[in-house]
């Protein structure tokens, strides 16, 4: 006897196409690939200043380019405004005067730093909810030489069920424009 003969499904059974079952395959993929590639550093770096550590007997000196937290007055980082910004300016540069803008609620300076895809809701936060602070995790992942993806920390406030507040980690990507400069394409809370 079947226990399961009797049951009645309340929904039709949700149908996945191949075609959609392969792009979240492959989604999947790149996000396990992010992961790798962010996390990779960490541990070369993290594992490299152990071993000098114990080997000299004190602390090694930090070798990897960190970006400063956004509490830090700007005299003191050398921080950029967006209309002081070389074209020529490092992602790193670019990301930290969008944080810096995104945190004070500046939605105009932080989209002059964004593609139109990204400031139409490919991860944009300005204006959907208060960034309290941010603090980046490690320097960044490179696909290759037109792409660059940050691992940030947020404390976000006035968020939905979608982003409650509280701590996150946002995935940050730069591409490089045509015309030279990096510019976020992307952001999502990543793998």
């Amino acid at each position: 006897m079947n226990p399961f003969e009797n049951l009645t499904l309340v929904e039709p059974p949700l149908r996945i196409s191949p075609d959609a079952l392969l792009a979240e395959g492959r989604k999947r993929v790149r996000r396990h690939r992010l992961l790798i590639l962010t996390a990779s550093p960490a541990l070369v770096i993290g594992g490299a200043g152990l071993v000098v550590s114990l080997l000299t007997g004190g602390a090694s000196p930090r070798t990897d380019a960190v970006i400063p937290p956004a509490g830090t007055p700007a005299t003191a980082t050398g921080s950029t405004s967006v209309a002081s910004l070389p074209t020529d300016a490092a992602p790193a540069a670019v990301l930290d005067t969008y944080l810096r803008a995104l945190r004070s609620g500046d939605c105009e300076s932080a989209h002059a730093l964004a593609t139109s895809t990204f400031t139409a809701g490919n991860g944009e936060l300005c204006g959907h909810l208060t960034v309290k602070s941010y603090t980046p995790v490690r320097g960044p992942a490179t696909p290759n030489d037109r792409e660059v993806v940050f691992a940030t920390n947020l404390v976000t406030q006035g968020g939905d069920a979608s982003m409650p507040d509280g701590l996150h980690t946002w995935f940050y990507t730069l591409d490089r424009q045509a015309d030279g400069p990096w510019r976020l394409v992307g952001g999502g809370s990543g793998p």
